[in-house]
C-alpha cells in the first residue's frame, strides 16, 4: 500500500513541481521528516531490506568463487586464504541467515562485508551495488552519502533524458538476457551464440555476471520495447537500439552475442554486439565482427571503460589496474580471477579513460600500478606510442602511477587468446581433467600464469619506450643514429622523478646501446648522467 501511495504522490508532484523539490520530498518520505532520527530509521530499514533481498550464495558465486551445494549444505572455496585454491571447500554459507563462515581462516560476515573484503568496496558502495542487483525498493530515495564510510561517491542524479535512455537500454539488456537463457533449437542463431560462449569458457555464472545476451534481429526487440510502458520510442532510437527509416523500424543488432556496457555505477548505457558467423563475401562492411551502440547523451566510447563497474573494487584492493582492448579480453581475464581488468573498447585510449582507470588506485589502494595490455599487433604498439608522445604516460608518472606495458608472449595476439590456450593446456593435464572442480582449478592456474608471465614481467613505460627508441640504432649501428638515440633517451629519462629511477634506466640503456663493449657502456652512462643533470636535475 505504501508503494502505491508513493507512486501516486510522485506522479502528482512531478506534474506540478520542479524535479529538485520532488526529489527532496521523496527523500523525506523515505527517511522520515523528523530530521536525523528519521534518516537513521530510513537507512536502517534500507540496510535490512538489502540483506533480506540479497541471496548470499548468489552474491559469492557472482564474485567468481566456486560454490557448491551438497547434503543440504552450501560450501565454497574460501577466497580469503590460499587465494581460493583449496581443494576441499571450507566456507559455509547460510542463505537463510545471510551469513558465511570459513572453518579454516575464520573469515565471516554477510553479503555487504563479503563485497567489502573481496571486492574492495566501501560499505555504501556494497549496499548500493546489492540494492541495484536485487531491485530493493527505496534505493533511489535514500541519501547514499549516508550509507557508509569509505569515500565512495554516490551516483549522480540523471536528467529526464538520461533516465529515459538508461531505461531503454536496461529493458533491452533484460530482453537479450532472456533470449540467451531460453532453450536454443539446434542449428539456430541462438545455438551459435551458446556455442560461441561455450568455446570461450563462458559458463552461465559468468554470462550472468556480465549480463550477456542474444539478439535475434528482425523486429524482435523493436516489438518488445514497444510493449514496455516505461520505455520511450524516442529514447530507443536515440540510444541506437532500433533503426527508424521513417516508414518502418527494425532492430539495430541482429544475430549477435550481446555485451551490455555499463557506466561506473552499473547502469546499462550501451551495447557491443559480436557477430555469430562470418559475413557473406563482399558484405564485410555491412556486417562487422563487432558492432557498437552509437554515441548518445549517456554513452561516449572515449569516456567509458568496459567492466569498470565490476573491476573498480578489485582495482582498489589489488592496487593494480589492467587495461585491455576488447570485451572478450576483459571477460577472459575476469574468468580466471583477474578481476581488476577493464577494456578501452579499441586502441584509442583517451585521457578520460586513463583518469577513470586510476581513480580507484588513488582512493587508498596499497600500490598504484597501471598495466597496459593492448593487442600485440601494430595498432596496439602505435596506441602505446601515441600515449607517450601525447605526454599522457609522463603525466601519470608525475602523479605517482607506476605505468607498465605488457607484451603478449608469442604466438598470442591478445589476452583472450592467451587465457584460452593456457586454460586448455592446463585442463588437459590429468589433475585438472575431471568435473567442475578441475575446471575451476584450471581457471585459477591460468590466471596465475597470466599474472606471473605477462603482468609481473611487464617493463616500465620508460623501458618500453626506450627500447623502441634504441631499435633503429641497434639495426644500423651508425654514429648518426647513436646521437639521435642519446638525445631522445635524455628527454625520456627527464620524466622520471627520482635519481634512483634515472640511474636504473641509464644503466639499462647504456648496456643495450653498447652491447658487449664495457668501455662504451661506461662512457654512455657518464654522458647520459651529465646531459640529464643539465636538462633536469633530479628531485
Amino acid at each position: 500500500m505504501r508503494g502505491v501511495w508513493l507512486f501516486l504522490m510522485t506522479s502528482l508532484l512531478r506534474r506540478a513541481l520542479p524535479a529538485r523539490v520532488v526529489s527532496q520530498a521523496l527523500r523525506m518520505v523515505a527517511t522520515g521528516a523528523d530530521g536525523g532520527a528519521g534518516r537513521r530509521r530510513g537507512l536502517s530499514s534500507f540496510r535490512e531490506a538489502v540483506h533480506r533481498a540479497a541471496k548470499l550464495s548468489e552474491v559469492i558465486a557472482d564474485s567468481g568463487v566456486h560454490v557448491q551445494a551438497s547434503g543440504g549444505k552450501i560450501m565454497a572455496r574460501c577466497p580469503f586464504h590460499g587465494d581460493g585454491t583449496e581443494r576441499t571447500p571450507s566456507m559455509s554459507i547460510n542463505d537463510e541467515k545471510g551469513v558465511y563462515y570459513c572453518f579454516a581462516c575464520e573469515a565471516s560476515g554477510n553479503a555487504v562485508t563479503f563485497l567489502e573484503h573481496h571486492e574492495g568496496m566501501a560499505t555504501g558502495e556494497a549496499l548500493a551495488e546489492l540494492a541495484r542487483r536485487y531491485d530493493v525498493e527505496g534505493a533511489d530515495a535514500i541519501d547514499t552519502q549516508q550509507l557508509g564510510a569509505g569515500g565512495w561517491p554516490a551516483a549522480p542524479p540523471l536528467t529526464a533524458e538520461h533516465q529515459a535512455l538508461v531505461a531503454a537500454n536496461e529493458a533491452a539488456a533484460a530482453a537479450y538476457q532472456q533470449a540467451r537463457r531460453a532453450r536454443a533449437l539446434p542449428g539456430s542463431d541462438a545455438a551459435l551464440c551458446a556455442e560461441q560462449m561455450r568455446s570461450r569458457g563462458i559458463d552461465n555464472a559468468l554470462a550472468e555476471r556480465f549480463g550477456l545476451g542474444f539478439a535475434a534481429g528482425g523486429k524482435v526487440l523493436t516489438k518488445y520495447l514497444a510493449s514496455q510502458p516505461n520505455v520511450s520510442r524516442t529514447a530507443c532510437v536515440q540510444a541506437g537500439l532500433i533503426i527508424d527509416t521513417g516508414g518502418e523500424s527494425y532492430d539495430r543488432f541482429r544475430a549477435r552475442l550481446m555485451i551490455p556496457i555499463h557506466d561506473a555505477h552499473g547502469r546499462v548505457i550501451a551495447f557491443g554486439g559480436r557477430a555469430l558467423k562470418p559475413p557473406e563475401p563482399g558484405r564485410e562492411a555491412l556486417y562487422p565482427k563487432y558492432l557498437n551502440s552509437i554515441d548518445s547523451p549517456v554513452f561516449s566510447k572515449g569516456g567509458t571503460l568496459y567492466a569498470y563497474h565490476l573491476a573498480k573494487g578489485a582495482m582498489r584492493r589489488a592496487g593494480r589496474a589492467v587495461i585491455v582492448e576488447g570485451y572478450m579480453d576483459a571477460i577472459a581475464l575476469h574468468s580466471v580471477g583477474i578481476r581488476y581488468a577493464v577494456a578501452c573498447l579499441g586502441t584509442a585510449l583517451t585521457d578520460l579513460q586513463l583518469e577513470l582507470a586510476i581513480s580507484p588506485l588513488l582512493a587508498g589502494a596499497p600500490s598504484r600500478t597501471l598495466v597496459l595490455a593492448l593487442d600485440a599487433d601494430e595498432a596496439g604498439q602505435q596506441a602505446t606510442r601515441r600515449l607517450y608522445e601525447s605526454g599522457a604516460l609522463a603525466r601519470l608518472n608525475a602523479r605517482g602511477i607506476d605505468v607498465r606495458i605488457a607484451t603478449m608472449p608469442t604466438p598470442y595476439k591478445d589476452p583472450d587468446e592467451y587465457v584460452q590456450a593456457s586454460r586448455g593446456a592446463i585442463r588437459s593435464q590429468p589433475a585438472f581433467a575431471v568435473g567442475p572442480d578441475g575446471a575451476a582449478a584450471a581457471a585459477q592456474a591460468a590466471g596465475r600464469a597470466f599474472e606471473t608471465q605477462v603482468l609481473d614481467t611487464a617493463p616500465s613505460w620508460v623501458e618500453w619506450v626506450g627500447r623502441s627508441v634504441l631499435a633503429p640504432y641497434q639495426a644500423s649501428r651508425s654514429t648518426g643514429q647513436l646521437e639521435a638515440c642519446v638525445k631522445e633517451l635524455v628527454a625520456l629519462l627527464s620524466h622520471l622523478r627520482t635519481a634512483v629511477e634515472r640511474s636504473i634506466h641509464i644503466h639499462l640503456f647504456a648496456r643495450l646501446l653498447a652491447a658487449d663493449d664495457d668501455t662504451l657502456a661506461a662512457q654512455l652512462r657518464d654522458d647520459l648522467h651529465a646531459s640529464l643533470h643539465l636538462l633536469s636535475p633530479p628531485a
